[in-house]
């Protein structure tokens, strides 16, 4: 509310007085007890092997992190230690895997800091993967 107020009126004290007018509206500590859920949505089955290739790390265990990459398609698992877990490491682990198969079509993670750094994506667009 206070981003879109600040788009079209201001005045000293604006955020607070929006903080006291949702402090005394019912129907806005109302809504507010409401979590918005949205419920999961679930991946289409690919229809080929490789086609899509899930990636995460699990850990630490014994202070071990393990790269845990899943095919969509078989749900064949593929793990490799990591220690440390960190984008470099990540990247060599992922070309060793690959070697076999080859590169997934596409390849899906969580976002972690180890696939979103600039080295992680120059890897991706690289091998084509973005």
């Amino acid at each position: 509310m206070k981003f879109i107020t600040h788009n079209f009126v201001y005045w000293s004290g604006v955020d607070s007085d929006i903080s006291d007018l949702v402090r005394r509206c019912p129907r806005c500590q109302h809504a507010a007890k409401i979590p918005f859920r949205q419920p999961p949505l679930p991946w289409q089955t690919p229809d080929r092997p490789w086609s899509r290739v899930h990636v995460d790390f699990t850990g630490p265990i014994d202070g071990v992190s393990y790269l845990l990459l899943v095919d969509a398609y078989s749900k064949w698992p593929e793990m490799a230690p990591l220690n440390p877990a960190t984008t470099p490491a990540t990247i060599t682990v992922l070309r060793r895997i690959f070697r076999q198969p080859g590169l997934p079509d596409i390849l899906t993670s969580d976002n972690g800091s180890q696939f979103t750094s600039s080295a992680f994506e120059e890897f991706c667009r690289h091998h084509n993967q973005i």
